[in-house]
């Protein structure tokens, strides 16, 4: 199958996962350079490199889902396009006035007291203000029961394993999957979430 051109290899992509590695392994240089071109913007915006790089995957296997060969463009173009398209959306978004204030945010892990405590344990402390804890766990909850009341069965077993801190590849191995399944699977999650949000 390595030796099927372009068009062959869509062709076989819903069908084999071989197809899909082939057409990865051949084009994966796109992320690389589209990475590689995006990081000093990421820098200047505080956006996370491995951030980056997972929206670089997600803009590849969107671009495989949707390219037809009756466009004008060649294959590795159109993953071009639409990988960049991805990657200045993100830069974009990070560029806004709301996350310019969370990067200004305070830490929850820096001790700004004499004491030692970081900021996590002295809001944390509930004899200071009860009621406050009380109607951010309800909160919580609520965002939750939403979020799980819209998910399928698929992606509610990946949610599960990503509250309890598994990443993708764990994941892939816990519920045999591909990781790029898994990948999917947690970008409609996020999609989701937005949604509530």
């Amino acid at each position: 199958m390595k030796n099927y051109p372009d068009h062959d290899l869509m062709y076989h992509m819903n069908d084999s996962e071989e197809a899909n590695d082939i057409l990865y392994d051949k084009y994966n240089y796109i992320i690389d350079y589209a990475v590689k071109k995006y990081t000093k913007a990421a820098y200047l915006f505080n956006v996370d490199i491995k951030e980056l790089r997972q929206e670089a995957m997600f803009a590849f296997s969107d671009a495989l889902f949707r390219y037809r060969d009756n466009k004008n463009a060649a294959l590795p173009t159109f993953i071009t396009l639409v990988v960049e398209r991805r990657l200045r959306r993100v830069i974009d978004s990070a560029n806004t006035v709301k996350n310019k204030m969370n990067i200004n945010a305070l830490s929850l892990e820096y001790d700004y007291n004499d004491e030692g405590n970081p900021l996590l344990q002295l809001l944390g402390d509930e004899s200071l203000e009860p009621l406050r804890n009380i109607t951010d766990k309800e909160s919580t909850t609520e965002l939750i029961n939403k979020l799980q009341s819209c998910l399928s069965k698929s992606e509610l077993e990946v949610c599960n394993l990503l509250l309890q801190q598994y990443d993708y590849k764990e994941i892939a191995e816990i519920l045999n999957r591909s990781p790029k399944q898994i990948d999917n699977t947690i970008q409609r999650i996020r999609n989701k979430f937005k949604k509530i949000l």
